[in-house]
């Protein structure tokens, strides 16, 4: 007696929800649009200073001849992530 054989509400949320989906699809077609490189992006530049190993630079500061010989070298050669400490 009070139930409604209408399918508005239900064709109402599929197209509702196939507009989300399309808006989410289309999203990262207008971000690409919008980044641009600078005109020095594939420019090379010489920086100066120590070859460090991120992990244990930012872990406990280790910096210098003797750490890079022995734990640097190795986090490195283990493909940890490495950053150059200038003066």
């Amino acid at each position: 007696m009070f139930n409604s054989t209408s399918n508005k509400p239900t064709v109402l949320k599929v197209a509702v929800t196939a507009t989300f989906i399309a808006a989410l699809a289309a999203s990262p077609l207008a971000i690409a649009q919008e980044h641009e490189h600078g005109a020095e992006a594939g420019a090379s530049k010489e920086v100066t200073g120590e070859v460090i190993d991120m992990m244990c630079y930012v872990d406990h500061n280790a910096v210098g001849e003797k750490h890079g010989q022995s734990c640097g070298a190795k986090c490195i050669r283990s493909g940890g992530p490495v950053g150059i400490a200038s003066e």
